[in-house]
C-alpha cells in the first residue's frame, strides 16, 4: 500500500491515452475522445496504490460495522504538474472510479495496472478513469470489500448498499488526505460530486451518492465537517429494484432456459452476500438462506478465496441452476409467476420461511430513493434490450421529474454500457474549467493548516440551482462546480 506504480508527464500521458483509446474502444469512439479529450491534456498523472480502515477516520464508522475495522484497498491517480512532478496548486476535482463485478476477488483496479508481463491491460473501467484524471481530478479506483487487502478476510458483499461506503469513503478520505499533506496545504479537494457508474457500478454510484450527501467526517483536529453536495449522477443498467424486477427477471430466465450458464457464477455472488455471510441482513442466521444447503459452503468458499469464473461456475449445476436457490426460495419464487406476481418479495414471501430474506433484498433497492428523495439530477441510461439486467429496474420518472432522465438504448447490456461510459467522459471532459469551482470558503483549511492560496472569486453553485436539464448528456456545463466522478462498468463473461 502505498507504492507508487507509474508517474507520467504530459507527452507520455497524452501517448498512453491514445493507445488506450486505439486499444479499448471503437473506431468511432478513438476519434471522439481523441479529439475531445486528448488536446485538452494539461497535467501529468501518478498511479499509486492506497489502502485505509473506516475506524481510522473517527464518525466514518459506528460500532460494530462489518469491515470497519479490515484495510481496504484501490488505484488512485492524482494530476501532477506538466513535468509530472508536483501536485499542481489550487484546488482539484476528484473522481471515484467504481470497477464492475469481477468473478475473482483478487482481480481489481489495485492489481490491473500491469499484467503479469509487463504490459500495459487495463480495461475499459481503468481506461475510462484515466481519461476522467486528465482534466485535473483526482480519480480514485476502490477494490471494493471483500477483494485484494480484504479478499480472505472479509465475505463480498455484493450488491448490500451499505458494504460501498465502508469500503470506498475511506479510501477517498485518505486520497484527499496524501493531497493536502504532499502539498503542503497548496492543493486540495472540495466537497461537490457527479457520480457516474454502469451496471454495479450504476448501483453503486447511487448508493454511493446518497452515503456522500449525508456524509460528516471529523478528523483528530474536528476539522472537514462536510456534507457533499451531489452535482450530477449518471447511472445506467443497475439493478435498482433488485428484490422484484430483477429477482423476477432472473427467475424467468431460469425457468425458460434462457438463462446464459456462463453467467452463473452472478447467482453464486447473489447468493454468498445473502446466505449469512453479513451480519448486518435480517437473515443473518435465521436459516432463510439464499443458496441452496447443499451447496452453499462451497459457494461461499469460493467466491470467497479467489477462485475464478470457471472454478465458481463449476460449483452450479449447468443444466439446472436453479437448483443452487434454497427450496423455499425457489418454490416461492416459482409461485409467484405462476400467479403473475411481478413483485414476488411484496406478495409471495412466507412468513418464518422466506420473509426475512425477502427483508433484506428489499433494503437494497434504490427505485424508491430515486423517485422520492433525490434532490440532484441523475440520468438513468439503459438498453431495451439487456438480457441480463431488466429495462423494469428503472425508476417511475414521473415521479420525480425534476431531476429524473431517463436515457433509453438499444443493444446487448455490454454494448449499452460503452456508449453510457463514452458520454459520461465525454460530459465529465467538456465541463467548464474544473479549477474555477467554489464550494465552501474553507477548503484549502484542513487539518490544521491553511493555504496561502486565495479563494476563487467565483459564487458558489448551489444544489437547488441544479437541475436534470443541465445534465442529460455531453456538451452540457454545471458551470463553477467541483466533481467527484465515480464511475463503473461490469464486466461480462459470455
Amino acid at each position: 500500500c502505498g507504492e507508487t506504480l507509474a508517474n507520467y508527464n504530459v507527452t507520455n500521458l497524452r501517448a498512453l491515452l491514445s493507445k488506450i483509446a486505439d486499444e479499448e474502444f471503437s473506431a468511432s469512439d478513438f476519434v471522439l475522445l481523441s479529439l475531445g479529450v486528448l488536446s485538452k491534456v494539461k497535467y501529468g498523472l501518478s498511479v499509486r496504490k492506497i489502502c485505509a480502515k473506516c475506524i481510522d477516520f473517527p464518525g466514518l464508522c459506528g460500532d460494530g460495522v462489518y469491515g470497519a475495522n479490515e484495510t481496504n484497498s484501490g488505484l488512485v491517480f492524482f494530476p501532477l504538474d506538466d513535468k509530472g512532478e508536483n501536485h499542481p496548486p489550487g484546488t482539484r476535482a476528484g473522481s471515484i472510479v467504481c470497477h464492475g463485478t469481477q468473478s475473482s476477488n483478487v482481480d481489481a483496479p489495485s492489481v490491473q495496472w500491469v499484467d503479469e508481463n509487463g504490459d500495459l491491460d487495463f480495461g475499459i473501467t481503468v481506461s475510462g478513469a484515466i481519461f476522467a484524471s486528465t482534466v485535473g481530478s483526482v480519480t480514485l479506483l476502490p477494490d471494493y470489500m471483500g477483494y485484494i487487502e480484504s479478499a480472505g478476510k472479509l465475505y463480498r458483499p455484493y450488491l448490500i448498499r451499505d458494504s460501498y461506503r465502508t469500503a470506498t469513503l475511506p479510501l477517498w478520505f485518505r486520497a484527499r488526505e496524501i493531497v493536502r499533506e504532499e502539498s503542503d496545504c497548496q492543493s486540495a479537494v472540495a466537497n461537490a460530486v457527479v457520480v457516474t457508474g454502469y451496471s454495479e457500478g450504476g448501483y453503486a454510484a447511487v448508493a454511493l451518492s446518497e452515503a456522500l450527501k449525508k456524509e460528516t467526517y471529523n478528523d483528530d483536529n474536528n476539522t472537514m465537517h462536510t456534507t457533499t453536495k451531489i452535482i450530477q449522477v449518471f447511472a445506467g443498467g443497475a439493478p435498482f429494484r433488485l428484490s422484484s424486477a430483477q429477482i423476477e427477471f432472473s427467475t424467468k430466465t431460469l425457468l425458460d432456459g434462457t438463462f446464459s450458464v456462463n453467467r452463473r457464477y452472478y447467482l453464486a455472488l447473489l447468493g454468498s452476500a445473502f446466505s449469512s455471510t453479513y451480519p448486518h441482513l435480517p437473515n443473518y442466521q435465521q436459516n432463510q438462506d439464499w443458496l441452496e444447503a447443499s451447496i452453499r459452503q462451497n459457494l461461499i468458499d469460493l467466491v470467497h478465496n479467489g477462485s475464478n469464473r470457471d472454478e465458481i461456475n463449476a460449483g452450479i449445476n449447468a443444466t439446472d441452476p436453479l437448483s443452487s436457490l434454497s427450496p423455499p426460495v425457489a418454490e416461492d419464487l416459482k409461485a409467484a409467476l405462476a400467479n403473475g406476481d411481478t413483485d414476488p418479495c411484496a406478495t409471495s414471501s412466507v412468513v418464518g420461511r422466506t420473509d426475512l430474506l425477502c427483508q433484506a433484498l428489499q433494503e437494497q433497492d434504490l427505485a424508491t430513493i430515486l423517485e422520492t428523495q433525490v434532490e440532484y439530477p441523475v440520468v438513468v441510461c439503459q438498453s431495451l434490450d439487456d438480457s441480463l439486467v431488466s429495462p423494469d429496474n428503472r425508476p417511475d420518472f414521473t415521479l420525480n421529474p425534476q431531476y429524473l432522465v431517463s436515457v433509453e438504448l438499444t443493444g446487448g447490456h455490454s454494448s449499452a454500457g460503452t456508449t453510457c461510459i463514452v458520454d459520461a467522459i465525454q460530459w465529465y471532459v467538456d465541463a467548464s474549467n474544473l479549477q474555477k469551482f467554489s464550494d465552501v470558503e474553507d477548503r484549502h483549511l484542513s487539518n490544521g493548516c491553511a493555504s496561502n492560496l486565495q479563494s476563487p472569486t467565483d459564487s458558489p453553485s448551489t444544489q437547488d440551482q441544479t437541475s436534470a436539464a443541465a445534465a442529460s448528456l455531453p456538451g452540457k456545463s454545471l458551470g463553477n462546480i467541483i466533481y467527484i466522478y465515480i464511475f463503473g462498468m461490469i464486466y461480462l463473461f459470455c
